[in-house]
């Protein structure tokens, strides 16, 4: 990876100053880094690769026309968000999502390519507010970016799934996560990523309010979703399963084996450096240890 970032770092200085030669120059060197991520899982090392080009990019009055530049914006900010750190990092995320935000309500070209990272970048954005506790912002920018992608730019209600669920999820109301898993069903199979993300975030939910009889039917849905995707995943989504998986044996008394996939886990998130499912993982193994059963802890981020 070293040598072919050294590489593009000369051919930087051949970049004109318009948007499409932004967009050529970036568009392979995006797929790159996204398939190293795969690779990888290693959000750290990848972020420092996108910055080498951000920094290099972003005095060229262009790229605030082009798309692709935005899209490394995005990228940065899910590396960022995917180590879950701490709050500058959660600050800087943020920052990179509004600035990729601003560029697509200027681009004014609408497709299903812009649609998917605009719903993105405005989930990323709900996250990220809701770790920092302004849970309103949040809230309010999810919905202002569903009133404004459905009707300026005609999205879907399936292209916009992410952003209720993540309404429904902070809202922490059992009718919600029904609504969610009886609907998921309607795109299990053209949207199997968002159908499995759906089915997780329901199933962690009935474990945390101890629904426990409600988690168990939904467990074996849950790890057929799973493994049908678990190729396109990176190393963070891994992680999460088996933590989530941990934290179902322990419910069921299996302690023994519980330990077992948390400790592994626990050891993989801090090789990869994922500081945020290290906090949670720790907090599960401290509940199979003292025999309590505090759930699974909610995304946030240290102060340093």
């Amino acid at each position: 990876m070293a040598g072919a970032l050294l590489s593009d770092q000369a051919d930087i200085s051949r970049v004109a100053n318009d948007a499409s030669s932004i967009d050529v120059y970036l568009f392979r060197r995006l797929r790159y880094l996204e398939a190293r991520y795969l690779e990888s899982g290693r959000p750290q090392l990848l972020l420092w690769a996108a910055e080498s080009f951000y920094k290099d990019l972003r005095q060229i009055p262009a790229c605030r026309s082009s798309f692709q530049y935005a899209m490394l914006l995005a990228f940065m900010t899910r590396m960022l968000v995917s180590q879950g750190g701490n709050i500058p990092a959660l600050e800087q995320a943020e920052t990179y999502a509004e600035e990729a935000t601003d560029i697509l309500n200027r681009h004014g070209i609408v497709s299903q390519e812009v649609i998917a990272l605009h719903a993105s970048l405005a989930l990323h954005l709900g996250v990220i507010r809701k770790a920092l506790g302004r849970f309103d912002d949040s809230i309010l920018g999810m919905r202002a970016a569903r009133k404004t992608l459905s009707a300026g730019l005609g999205a879907e209600e399936v292209e916009l799934v992410m952003l209720r669920r993540q309404e429904v999820i902070m809202q922490q109301e059992v009718l919600g996560h029904r609504m969610l898993i009886e609907e998921a069903g309607a795109y299990a199979s053209s949207r199997p990523m968002e159908y499995f993300s759906t089915i997780k975030r329901v199933f962690e939910f009935a474990m945390n309010k101890r629904m426990h009889s409600d988690a168990r039917q939904i467990f074996p849905v849950f790890r057929s979703a799973f493994g049908a995707v678990a190729r396109r995943l990176p190393a963070l989504s891994h992680v999460s399963f088996a933590k989530n998986v941990g934290q179902f044996l322990s419910v069921r008394g299996e302690s023994a084996k519980a330990m077992l996939i948390l400790d592994q886990a626990t050891s993989h998130a801090r090789a990869l450096g994922l500081i945020g499912q290290e906090r949670q993982l720790q907090v599960l193994r401290d509940d199979v240890i003292s025999g309590k059963k505090r759930g699974l802890p909610t995304f946030r981020v240290d102060k340093m």
